[in-house]
């Protein structure tokens, strides 16, 4: 079935709104980049442009966005539901929708990396330490706002990365959890305009950064709002962020099934 999924979900022709997020990409990140190397010719550690990618509150902001709108299907619940249901079974079924959100989520973000990787790759060096244009040249270039020095000051750039890949993954995982119970609930274009909410004001919220940052998912998906400028210095734990996401999104799927076991079949393919 997950094969059934995927191929259904990569063939859907809305998901070619991913080129529009990469000129994004392209605009925001990688043109910087470029503009940068031209003023200084110091090369990049070729794990900065993806950390730029997730630390910044606009690409996090048109990453979420864009995700969304491509898994807005999801669970998919085609005319074929009851038939898949009635062979597999609901546990098979829901087994399959959360390793197709995995598979998903990772497909997505290889795409977004992938792109900015190869458009990337000649100017850059592959070592664990940070470029002299992040660390020496950053607020000169303005290259501040997008590697924050919450962030350089605190790791080398291997870990940065890992660290901020992790977060992410479970935020992208949060939020089809989401998806999940508001369709095992029925209430799914109600969960959506949640999403919209929860994310809007998690952005705006990170140019306050006061404890109420902290109710917002989003908040906990960015790496650089856990420090601060000072060396191993931390305002909330990404440890603690990881546990969130990944506890939260793992409680809404087990209550999205415990909801899907006692519903209607007929229920379930109407929503």
């Amino acid at each position: 079935m997950l094969k059934y999924l995927y191929t259904k979900w990569i063939l859907n022709t809305k998901n070619l709104v991913i080129v529009v997020l990469l000129v994004f990409a392209k605009k925001i990140i990688v043109d910087k980049v470029y503009n940068v190397y031209a003023m200084t010719a110091e090369p990049f550690c070729i794990f900065e442009p993806l950390i730029m990618i997730m630390n910044s509150g606009l690409i996090v902001l048109l990453l979420s966005l864009f995700f969304i709108f491509m898994m807005s299907e999801y669970p998919v619940s085609d005319s074929s539901l009851y038939y898949q249901l009635i062979r597999s079974g609901r546990k098979k079924w829901f087994y399959a929708q959360i390793y197709f959100a995995i598979v998903a989520i990772i497909t997505y973000l290889v795409i977004v990396f992938g792109y900015t990787i190869l458009a990337t790759q000649s100017i850059c060096f592959l070592a664990d330490g940070w470029s002299l244009n992040i660390s020496d040249y950053s607020y000169e270039m303005g290259l501040i706002s997008y590697v924050p020095i919450e962030l350089f000051n605190q790791m080398p750039p291997v870990k940065a990365f890992i660290w901020s890949l992790v977060l992410f993954l479970t935020y992208l995982y949060f939020l089809l959890g989401m998806q999940m119970i508001g369709f095992a609930y029925g209430k799914k274009s109600v969960v959506d305009c949640i999403q919209m909410i929860l994310l809007f004001a998690g952005i705006a919220s990170l140019f306050i950064r006061n404890e109420l940052t902290w109710l917002f998912p989003v908040s906990h998906s960015i790496l650089f709002i856990h420090f601060t400028k000072y060396y191993k210095a931390a305002l909330f734990s990404p440890y603690l962020s990881f546990v969130l996401l990944f506890g939260f999104g793992t409680l809404l799927y087990v209550m999205s099934y415990i909801r899907m076991k006692k519903t209607n079949v007929d229920d379930l393919k109407g929503n």
